[in-house]
Order: structure tokens, then C-alpha cells, then sequence
């Protein structure tokens, strides 16, 4: 497919999470048009209050419930999309992060669900559209075994596997690995099995724990990624100086959004798999970056600027791609 640039007209879905906020913002400095979908009027009419100062290029509609199906049929029949930035996903909530067991959730099958429907609505309504840019996870591609270099043919089947045979006790966070998993897998199945008559194309981004502030200083805790939120699980149980170099790679929102737009630009992106990987940072750093203005709430100061990364071994990625692409240097 040929490349999208602005002014371009782009759907954001969960334009009002953390994720699709920056995303947004990042497409809408570049020139392009952004509609976003939020789940009420109410959030809708906080990120536009954001985002006022773009005018026109940006707008919102109202997507309720993105499982349930035909949820993106009108939006996508009326909208005259070039693009979609799939960023909407369940997340785990602060309990999960520390490993609160609970029933079998909702989120498995919803992000699944959501996926498909963004699928069918592309297919069936979607004519304009050239690209799908879907916000994965590494959790998608995890292994377990020691010494691999994680590249873009790894499945996280493992923890899918876990979360079947364990039922009822499951954990949140365990379940919202599985649904990274699957629903990726449900998106290119979909792909593989429609190609004959798509018209779109389709790159996942995976990013690894994201870290950094949110778009704008009043948007809810509640509303942010469970990367962020991890903080405040992780927070409750270690102390700082178990917390100093216990930490795996992480990756800024800001160098997230980037490669979501550059998955629309460049022609080449069709078809992969894009890893997000940063550093391998010492809670200082972590510190550090979550008090950039504006500041993440409640975090501490410790002692700025003297974390110089952590010691602790990290796993390998096969990060050529996203190098490429975005001129990335090695972390």
C-alpha cells in the first residue's frame, strides 16, 4: 500500500487512554485529521477541550462498547478514512498489577472482540481505507526461555495456554497477557484469511512497559495504561531499595506515538511487526521521567538525574525495523 501522509484522515480509537491521547496529538502536529472514539460524551468532551487549539482537524464520536458487534460499522461507513489507529484495549486494574486472583475476564474475550469488529467495519465499510495500525504488546510475543532474541515470529502461546488450564484463577494481569496475544493473533488470521479481498493492510506495534507523563495533567489516573499504573502496584509491595534495579525495559509514550504515525507513513511497514523498546532503566530514571512536566501524580523525586540504568540482565529484541524506520539509536 502507498504511504498515508497529512492531511490524511485518521480514527483513533480510546482516543481519551493514554496511549491514543499521545497518538493523536502526535498525528495532529504532523497535519493529519483525527477523529477519535470515546465511550461517552462526557470523556469525549475532556480530550477535545485538549485538543481544541487544532481547530477542525480534531473531533470525536461515541463508540460505547467495542465488543459488541457493529460498534464501528457507522463511524467507519460515514467517516472516509484513510487510516485506523486501533489504540482501545481492556486493561488490567491496579489490584491485577499485584497479581489479585479473580473470575475469567471480561477483557479476554473483549479486546478480541473489539478487534475483529474494527476488522469487519474496515471490510465491510472501510473503502477508503489503506491502513490498519493496531497497538499490540511485547507481552504478545514473550517467551520463556532463556537467551532468546525476540523477533516478530514469537507467539506469547505459553501464557494462553496458562490462563486456559487455570480458569477461575487466573490472574488480571495474566488474562491481559493472553488477550495481547490472541486478539493480535485474531487480527492476522483475519488478514490471512481475507486477503483476497482487502483493500487495507495491517502493522501491529508492540511496545514493551510504557512509561511517561500523560498527554495532558488532567487526565484521570484511572484512565491510564496499566504500565503506568504498574508503578503504584509494584509500589505497594517493594520497597525502594528492592525497587532500585529490579525493572525490564521500558519504552517513552512519546517514541510509542512516533512509530504509530510512522507505521502510517512508511510503505514499507505493511505486513509487520513493530517492537517499542527502550531502555533497561533504574527506578531513578523511572523517577525521573514520570516527573517531566507535566508530572505522573504521586511519584517520588529520589535523587534526580543520578540514574545511569540498571545492571539487571534485560531480554533480547530484534529491533532492526523500528531503527530503520525511526532512526532509533541503540538503548
Amino acid at each position: 500500500m502507498p504511504s498515508i501522509s497529512a492531511p490524511a484522515r485518521i480514527l483513533v480509537t480510546g482516543v481519551n487512554g493514554y496511549v491514543g491521547a499521545h497518538v493523536a496529538k502526535d498525528l495532529l502536529d504532523r497535519g493529519f485529521i483525527v477523529v477519535g472514539t470515546v465511550r461517552s460524551s462526557v470523556k469525549g468532551g475532556g480530550i477535545a477541550k485538549y485538543f481544541k487549539h487544532y481547530g477542525d482537524r480534531f473531533s470525536y464520536v461515541v463508540a460505547q462498547d467495542m465488543s459488541e458487534p457493529g460498534a464501528f460499522d457507522s463511524i467507519i461507513n460515514t467517516g472516509n478514512f484513510d487510516g485506523v489507529a486501533h489504540t482501545a484495549a481492556p486493561i488490567p486494574s491496579s489490584t491485577a498489577i499485584s497479581a489479585t486472583k479473580g473470575p475469567p475476564k471480561d477483557m479476554f474475550n473483549a479486546a478480541i472482540e473489539g478487534m475483529l469488529n474494527v476488522l469487519e467495519s474496515i471490510q465491510n465499510y472501510g473503502h477508503s481505507v489503506k491502513r490498519l495500525v493496531f497497538t499490540s504488546s511485547t507481552l504478545a510475543a514473550l517467551q520463556s526461555e532463556p537467551g532468546v532474541v525476540h523477533n516478530e515470529t514469537n507467539w506469547n502461546d505459553e501464557v494462553v495456554k496458562h490462563v486456559q488450564e487455570r480458569g477461575d484463577e487466573a490472574t488480571d494481569l495474566e488474562c491481559y497477557m493472553a488477550s495481547k496475544c490472541l486478539s493480535e493473533r485474531a487480527a492476522w488470521k483475519f488478514i490471512e484469511d481475507n486477503k483476497s479481498r482487502l483493500v487495507f493492510d495491517l502493522v501491529t506495534v508492540l511496545p514493551t512497559a510504557i512509561i511517561g507523563p500523560p498527554v495532558n495533567d488532567d487526565m484521570p489516573h484511572g484512565q491510564l495504561e496499566s504500565s503506568n499504573r504498574l508503578f503504584d502496584g509494584l509500589k505497594s509491595f517493594r520497597s525502594d531499595s528492592q525497587l532500585l534495579d529490579t525493572w525490564s525495559t521500558v519504552v517513552h509514550v512519546k517514541d510509542v506515538a512516533v512509530l504509530h504515525s510512522e507505521a502510517f507513513l512508511q510503505p514499507g511497514a505493511a505486513g509487520r511487526r513493530l517492537f517499542a523498546i527502550g531502555a533497561n532503566p533504574s527506578w531513578q530514571d523511572i523517577y525521573d521521567c514520570l516527573n517531566e512536566d507535566p508530572p505522573f501524580p504521586g511519584v517520588p523525586r529520589g535523587n534526580p538525574g543520578v540514574g545511569k540504568g540498571s545492571d539487571t540482565e534485560s531480554l533480547e529484541w530484534d529491533m532492526e525495523r523500528p531503527r530503520f524506520m525511526l532512526c532509533w539509536a541503540e538503548a
